[in-house]
């Protein structure tokens, strides 16, 4: 408690990496704050730290959710996109935000139709305006491709 304390101490002034050091230290003994670490780190930029210490998240959602925002901070598109699966299974598609990550992950990686196909599902007014946005770019990917190389 008091380690988590510190640590928000240290949120607060701005200091993310020290904040995040605390946090991993304290989930050594309690595992509940490894995603709480793991979420500062990326806070912090530091997504392939945050990507070690979202392996040992137990809360699947949790895990997923934020390894799929890890892995688009780190443009690995491909690897985001293939979450397509687990997010599924875990019922996070049915998260708005996490069906428009997912897609713009599909987007990234050149699957048009698979995109689409989740763009569909949206109704967020504000996704909803970027999925129109995404499939514009996809039609301008689909005829002029050296423009989105």
């Amino acid at each position: 408690m008091v380690a988590k304390l510190l640590a928000h101490t240290y949120l607060d002034q701005g200091k993310l990496n020290s904040a995040a050091f605390i946090l991993e230290q304290a989930a050594l003994l309690n595992p509940q704050l490894q995603a709480e670490a793991a979420e500062v780190y990326r806070r912090a930029g530091r997504f392939h730290k945050a990507l070690t210490l979202n392996e040992s998240i137990g809360d699947q959602k949790v895990k997923f959710k934020q390894r799929l925002s890890i892995l688009l901070a780190l443009k690995q598109f491909e690897r985001a996109a293939n979450m397509e699966s687990s997010l599924y299974r875990t019922g996070l598609l049915d998260d708005q935000d996490v069906r428009y990550a997912l897609a713009y992950a599909l987007f990234s990686s050149r699957r048009f139709a698979d995109a689409n196909k989740h763009l569909d599902h949206l109704k967020n007014a504000e996704l909803f305006r970027k999925g129109t946005e995404l499939r514009r770019l996809m039609e301008i990917c689909k005829t002029e491709p050296w423009q989105c190389t």
